[in-house]
């Protein structure tokens, strides 16, 4: 590959990193750690039928950061009983292999809210473990002492997200005695976003298609990704797949489309 070429293929790739970006910026709820009094928002009533205002899932990051599947989905052990992700994770550890380094990502567990903002926006926070352990601390706090239930529409309460320098990253806190109630009107023309729909599932064989891409292909794969002299297929190492097999492995639909 020339230097013209590698140069394509780097803006090429900081270009599909940027658009991720925005995509995610106007969806997900991001916290400005300079002015937290622009990190404010209420929860939003449960968009399912069990009640609960939030949706835990477990998600990879990536396949490999060297390939445009580098946005996140969904383990596959929650929906189909196994997954090639956490497997080979597993097997490297065994092996004494660092696999942040193999760019094999662990499943890591996320919690989903619908929120409003202070600015009117209908956001998704994906709150990872400490803040969620805090909101879900306020929120019962507030069930025990008040009886008061932060995320249904009448009886709603600002919470104040603090960004930290070092652990724990978030401080949340709530203002008890505000209260942001949404009349029964405002309340119909909110859609809550399907949580369970916000990352897209990966079967566990178009997921091994696509690891097996990344492990045959290693860094040759922007002639798959990008264009000009591409590879119509490949050795997998289990049998031979095609590029629009391994394109077509992240193309689940989402709640966004």
């Amino acid at each position: 590959m020339s230097e013209r070429d590698l140069g394509y293929l780097k803006s090429k790739r900081e270009e599909s990193h940027r658009e991720i970006l925005k995509s995610r910026k106007s969806v997900f709820l991001k916290f400005d750690p300079l002015e937290v009094n622009k990190n404010l928002f209420r929860l939003l009533p449960s968009s399912s039928g069990d009640g609960l205002c939030f949706h835990e899932t477990k998600i990879h990051w990536s396949v490999s950061k060297r390939t445009q599947f580098s946005a996140p989905f969904k383990c596959s052990m929650l929906k189909y009983g196994e997954c090639p992700m956490c497997e080979k994770h597993d097997n490297l550890l065994l092996l004494g292999v660092n696999p942040f380094d193999a760019e094999v990502s662990a499943a890591r567990s996320v919690y989903l809210y619908n929120v409003l903002t202070t600015f009117g926006s209908h956001k998704i926070l994906d709150a990872k473990l400490e803040l969620h352990a805090q909101i879900m601390d306020i929120m019962v706090k507030m069930l025990e002492d008040k009886s008061i239930d932060i995320s249904s529409y009448q009886t709603g309460r600002i919470i104040k997200v603090r960004v930290l320098d070092g652990y724990p990253k978030f401080e949340a806190s709530v203002d008890e005695n505000r209260v942001w109630a949404i009349s029964e009107e405002q309340s119909k023309k909110i859609k809550l976003k399907n949580l369970d729909a916000v990352y897209p599932d990966c079967t566990p064989d178009k997921l091994r298609i696509a690891m097996n891409g990344v492990d045959s292909i290693n860094t040759r794969w922007e002639d798959l990704a990008f264009g000009g002299k591409q590879k119509k297929r490949f050795n997998s190492g289990n049998g031979l797949a095609t590029v629009t097999d391994i394109k077509d492995a992240f193309k689940t639909k989402t709640n966004f489309g």
